[in-house]
C-alpha cells in the first residue's frame, strides 16, 4: 500500500521530468477548476452509469466523484480549448478495489475545430487495491487540435464502483482568438477501449488531417456528393427529415423523444423484414483511410441489430455497384435504453475509390415495427497505416443500390437474395472462426416456466482451440456474454440457463456454462425463436432459427415435440439450410446425435495455451489412467503381503523353534 509522502514524490519527479524535457510549455496552467469535486461534479458527464460527488473517501478535502457502472461506461469533461502542437499533461488519483471492474482508461482525447475525434492518448489501470492510486499521461495535441476531452473509460461488464479525485489537465490555454464551442454541440466521449481496437493502446497515432464538416448545415438536403458529413447531431431538419442525411427503405425522422446531445437525434422505422438504411454520400480518396463512428440507441425487441457500413465506389457520385464494403467489427444487439457507441475503425478505401456512402444499418426481427436511433455521427480521415483492408462485396452487391443493393441490403417487400434456395437470410462464416451452434434444447418437458430448463451445445469444428471469453449469444431480444472457457478441438459446450441443467441430466460430466440470470436470451420461445453466436469482435460465427421465425434460416428448422432437441447431424456440419438439422428424440448434451455418452464430454476448463482432448481420446486416457493406478495398487499390496509373511515367520521361528 502505498503511503501519502510516495505519491508527493511520485507526483514531485514526474512534474520535475516533464519541466526538464520541456513536455510541459511554458505558460503552464491547470485547465480544470475544483477538480477536487468539493463542490460537486458540474463539467463532468457520465455514461453507463450514475456520477456523483461523495464523502464516502477522498483523497485530498472531504469528497471525490463516484461512479456507479451499470456496465462498461465512460465519465468525460468536454469541451476545453487548446492550442494545437502544444504539450499537455493529465493527472488524477483513482480508487478501485472492486473486483467487477476490469480495468480503467484515463484519456485525453483530441477535436478539431469542427468536434470531430482526431486522436487519443491512453493509459490503463488494472488490478484492485484499497488505496488511491495516481494515474498520469502526457501528450502533444495534434496540428489541427482545437479542443479536448478528459475521459475515464471503465470495463465492467457486471458494473461495479469507482472514485476519482484531484484531476489536473495542464497545458498553455488556448489562443484569444479560439472560437467558444457552442454549448449545444457537446464533442461525444471518445470510444472506450474496447471499441478503439484499431488504435494504439500505447501511443498516440499520427493522423492526417480531418476533413472539417460545414460549420452551419445546410438546411435542405444537398444534391450529389459533400467532402464532409453534416448535421451529425440531427439537429438540423427539413419538415421533419433531418437534413443532409438520405434513406434506403424504412422512414427516417428527426425526434426530440431520445437524444444524446443537444435536443435530437435521428429515429429510423421499420415496417418490413428486410434491411434498411440511413446514410450520406461523400467524395473519398483512394489509398486514403476513414472512420466512420456514431452513437445508437437500440431498445426495440422487434429490431434484431444496428452497425455501421462504409460502401466504397468508383464513381464521383456513389452510384453504381459498390467495389467493396468495410462494415464495423461490432454489431449491436439486445435491448439497451442509453446510447451505445459504433465504429468502423480505420478503414482504408480502394484505390480507385472516388466516392462512398457512410451508412447506418438497421436489420429488422420480422415485418412487426421496430424504430432505432443514431446520434452524434461523424466522418473523419486517418492515418492510412491504421486501417484495415475493405472486404470485397458479396455476388448480389455487384448490382446497383437502385436495383436491389448489396446482400443483406433489402429494399422493402424485396426478399433475401437466397431466400428461395433456403440458404440462410444471414450470410453466415464472417468470423474466422468454426463453432458452431450444435444443438439446441429450446422446449422441455418440464411444466410451467421452462427458460430455466433451457440449454443448447457449442462444437468447435475446427483444428485448433477456442477461447469462449468475450463471445455472446443472442435470441431476438437480449444477449447474454460468456464467459472464458477453452473450447477444444472437435470439442462440445455446453451453455445451460440454469442450474436445471444439472437435474435433468445428473450423469453428465463435463463443464457446464451456467448463465446467471437463468434465462438464455429472454428465454427460447417455442412456437419460434433464433439464436445468433457471435465471436469476441461481434462478427457472427453461427446461428439457427426454428418454428416460425426465417430470420436466420429460411426457411426454419421445423418445429419439434416437447423435450425433443434440434441438433446437427453429423456435428457440425453447415451449409447455413434446416436440412443441417433433425429432431433428436434423445438429446445429447456434450456429445453428437448418436454417440455414446461419453463422461467429460463437454470441454473441461483448461488452463490457458492447453488443448482439450476430443471424446474418443479422452475415453483412452481415462482408461488408461484408471488402469494403471489399480496395477501399481496391487503390485504394492503384494510386496507389502510378502513382507508382513516373513517377518511373521521370523518372529515364530525366533520364538517356537530352537536353534540348531
Amino acid at each position: 500500500m502505498r503511503s501519502g509522502l510516495v505519491y508527493l514524490l511520485a507526483t514531485a519527479l514526474v512534474a520535475s521530468s516533464l519541466l526538464m524535457s520541456g513536455t510541459l510549455a511554458r505558460g503552464s496552467a491547470d485547465l480544470l477548476l475544483d477538480e477536487g469535486f468539493e463542490d460537486g461534479v458540474a463539467g463532468w458527464a457520465a455514461d453507463g452509469g450514475d456520477l456523483a460527488a461523495t464523502s464516502a473517501r477522498a483523497h485530498e478535502g472531504v469528497r471525490s466523484a463516484m461512479f456507479v457502472t451499470n456496465g462498461d461506461g465512460n465519465i468525460y469533461h468536454s469541451q476545453i480549448a487548446v492550442q494545437p502542437g502544444c504539450s499537455y499533461n493529465l493527472s488524477a488519483f483513482l480508487f478501485k478495489d472492486d473486483a467487477r471492474v476490469e480495468s480503467i482508461t484515463l484519456r485525453i482525447g483530441w477535436q478539431n475545430a469542427g468536434r470531430m475525434p482526431i486522436g487519443n492518448s491512453p493509459v490503463k489501470l488494472t488490478g484492485d487495491d484499497a488505496s488511491w492510486r495516481y494515474i498520469t499521461v502526457a501528450d502533444t495535441s495534434p496540428g489541427e487540435a482545437a479542443f479536448a476531452t478528459v475521459q475515464v473509460s471503465v470495463v465492467s461488464p457486471d458494473g461495479g464502483v469507482l472514485y476519482l479525485d484531484d484531476v489536473q489537465f495542464e497545458g498553455p490555454p488556448a489562443l484569444p482568438a479560439t472560437a467558444t464551442p457552442s454549448a449545444t454541440e457537446s464533442p461525444p466521449p471518445e470510444p472506450s477501449p474496447t471499441a478503439t481496437a484499431a488504435l494504439s493502446s500505447t501511443a498516440t497515432p499520427t493522423r492526417v488531417a480531418s476533413p472539417t464538416p460545414s460549420a452551419v448545415p445546410s438546411a435542405t438536403p444537398t444534391a450529389g456528393v459533400r467532402s464532409s458529413l453534416i448535421n451529425g447531431g440531427f439537429e438540423d431538419a427539413d419538415d421533419g427529415v433531418p437534413s443532409g442525411w438520405s434513406k434506403y427503405g424504412g422512414e427516417l425522422s428527426q425526434t426530440a423523444a431520445h437524444y444524446r446531445n443537444g435536443g435530437h437525434s435521428g429515429a429510423f422505422r421499420s415496417t418490413t423484414d428486410s434491411t434498411k438504411w440511413v446514410y450520406q454520400a461523400l467524395t473519398v480518396s483512394g489509398g486514403s483511410a476513414y472512420q466512420f463512428d456514431a452513437y445508437v440507441l437500440l431498445d426495440d425487441p422487434a429490431a434484431r441489430e444496428v452497425f455501421l457500413r462504409i460502401s466504397w465506389y468508383e464513381s464521383d457520385d456513389a452510384s453504381g455497384s459498390a467495389i467493396a464494403v468495410s462494415d464495423s467489427p461490432t454489431r449491436l444487439s439486445g435491448r439497451d435504453p442509453s446510447f451505445r457507441y459504433l465504429t468502423t475503425g480505420a478503414a482504408l478505401a480502394p484505390q480507385t475509390a472516388r466516392s462512398a456512402r457512410f451508412r447506418v444499418m438497421l436489420a429488422p426481427v420480422s415485418s412487426a415495427p421496430a424504430t432505432v436511433y443514431f446520434d452524434d455521427a461523424s466522418v473523419q480521415q486517418v492515418a492510412p497505416e491504421l486501417a484495415a483492408t475493405p472486404a470485397p462485396p458479396p455476388a448480389a452487391d455487384e448490382e446497383s443500390e437502385d436495383s436491389g443493393g448489396a446482400a443483406g441490403e433489402l429494399a422493402d417487400g424485396q426478399k433475401p437474395p437466397n431466400a428461395a434456395s433456403g440458404a440462410s437470410a444471414l450470410q453466415q462464416g464472417e468470423s474466422r472462426f468454426a463453432v458452431k451452434v450444435n444443438e439446441v434444447m429450446y422446449d422441455p418437458s418440464q411444466p410451467g416456466d421452462e427458460a430455466p430448463w433451457e440449454w443448447l451445445e457449442l462444437y468447435n469444428a475446427a483444428s485448433e482451440p477456442v477461447d469462449l471469453a468475450g463471445w455472446t449469444l443472442s435470441d431476438n431480444s437480449e444477449t447474454d456474454k460468456l464467459p472464458s472457457l477453452m473450447l477444444g478441438p472437435h470439442g462440445y459446450a455446453v451453455i445451460a440457463a440454469s442450474e436445471r441443467f444439472r437435474d435433468s441430466y445428473p450423469a453428465f460430466g463435463g463443464a457446464v456454462l451456467t448463465l446467471g440470470d437463468g434465462r438464455i436470451g429472454n428465454g427460447l420461445a417455442n412456437k419460434g425463436d433464433h439464436v445468433l453466436l457471435y465471436d469476441p469482435t461481434g462478427r457472427l460465427a453461427d446461428g439457427v432459427s426454428w418454428g416460425d421465425d426465417a430470420s436466420v434460416l429460411a426457411p426454419a428448422v421445423g418445429a419439434v415435440a416437447p423435450g425433443h432437441s434440434i441438433e446437427r447431424s453429423p456435428p457440425g456440419q453447415d451449409t447455413d439450410t434446416a436440412v443441417d438439422f433433425v429432431d433428436n428424440a434423445n438429446p445429447s448434451p456434450g456429445r453428437g446425435i448418436g454417440e455414446a455418452a461419453v463422461a467429460g464430454a463437454a470441454i473441461e476448463r483448461q488452463a490457458a495455451g492447453s488443448s482439450t482432448l476430443s471424446p474418443p481420446e479422452r475415453a483412452v486416457q481415462e482408461a488408461s489412467s484408471s488402469v494403471l493406478p489399480r496395477l501399481m495398487a496391487s503390485f504394492v499390496a503384494g510386496i507389502l503381503a510378502l513382507a508382513v509373511g516373513l517377518s511373521v515367520g521370523a518372529y515364530w521361528r525366533r520364538r517356537f523353534v530352537p536353534w540348531p
